[in-house]
């Protein structure tokens, strides 16, 4: 009897078999296991922050949280520096507020960087100068007193009026309470800007406006208002 398989074909084929039968049988066997986790993201709009800080030092290192003036006589002026930085997102515009200073024992003014008012950036820092006035009158002994700064952030919507429906009275406007450079004594600031290098008033022939000409173009080390240089050639020159 004639085979009909020659022994490699059938080998090989056998082979094919065994081989299919086997992979076959790892892929139906196979388990596949899956777990699922809960997740939770909340999405929050950013919000930008309006603060601002007082130091003792330019750097803004040393927080400042009480300031101690020096000692002054009746009739003079005591002062002290500090720095304020601006520590939000947004510009804001300081300018001076409230103080419990009474009458009869001081006047208070506060300058920024020599002026009334100042804008500062964020991260930005600038200097303040406390003056304190004392009246001639002024008893002796320690006072204690606060002062406030005030901060509008740029972008603040001003608060709005109502018009009134009286058609006979027109609306009016309240003047505001921020003190103005024009405010300023001059004694007050030729003693901060003008008294180291010059150690006392000057004698001196020229009138107040020429004095307002010479100060405007020798001023070192500091930029005054134009409203601060005509006080310091009033002080000078009365």
């Amino acid at each position: 009897m004639k085979r009909i398989f020659k022994r490699p074909m059938f080998l090989a084929i056998m082979a094919f078999v065994i081989i299919s039968l086997l992979t076959g049988g790892i892929a139906f066997g196979a388990v596949v296991i899956t777990k699922s986790m809960n997740a939770t993201v909340n999405i929050v709009q950013e919000v930008e922050q309006d603060s601002f800080e007082f130091y003792r030092d330019a750097a803004a290192t040393q927080v400042a949280a009480t300031i101690v003036l020096p000692d002054v006589a009746p009739g003079q002026t005591s002062d002290v520096t500090l720095y304020v930085k601006n520590t939000g997102t947004r510009d804001i515009l300081l300018s001076q507020g409230a103080s419990n200073v009474q009458a009869s024992r001081g006047s208070l003014t506060l300058t920024f960087d020599g002026q009334a008012q100042r804008t500062l950036a964020p991260a930005q820092v600038a200097r303040v100068d406390v003056f304190l006035s004392v009246p001639e009158t002024a008893s002796e002994g320690q006072v204690n007193f606060s002062f406030s700064v005030n901060g509008a952030a740029s972008g603040t919507a001003s608060p709005t009026t109502t018009p009134t429906t009286n058609p006979t009275t027109t609306p009016t406007t309240s003047p505001t309470t921020t003190p103005t450079v024009t405010a300023l004594n001059g004694q007050q600031i030729f003693n901060t800007y003008c008294y180291s290098c010059h150690g006392g008033v000057p004698s001196t022939s020229r009138t107040q406006a020429q004095l307002v000409s010479f100060i405007s173009g020798h001023q070192t080390g500091s930029t005054l208002t134009s409203a601060a240089v005509t006080a310091v050639a009033t002080y000078i020159r009365p």
